[in-house]
């Protein structure tokens, strides 16, 4: 069975959250999964980084000056 709360009060959110959390309930907020996800990311990140990067991109400033694709400005570009 799963629960869900909504609303725009944060602080009344946040007491609820903290009742089913002594009730023993799980609580899995928005921002719970939000915090999972960035700590999720920074660790695939770091272990990305860790193991040299991504292979096929040998160099990524010129990699990224190949793709790169600058939008025309009006009045700027002659």
């Amino acid at each position: 069975m799963k629960i869900i709360i909504s609303g725009e009060n944060r602080e009344d959110l946040n007491k609820v959250s903290e009742i089913a959390k002594k009730l023993g309930l799980e609580v899995n907020s928005t921002e719970t999964r939000k915090k999972s996800n960035s700590k999720e990311l920074l660790r695939l990140m770091q272990e990305k980084s860790a193991s040299g990067g991504i292979k096929s991109i040998p160099d990524p400033v010129a990699w990224q000056e190949k793709v790169r694709e600058d939008r025309h400005l009006y009045g700027r570009n002659k």
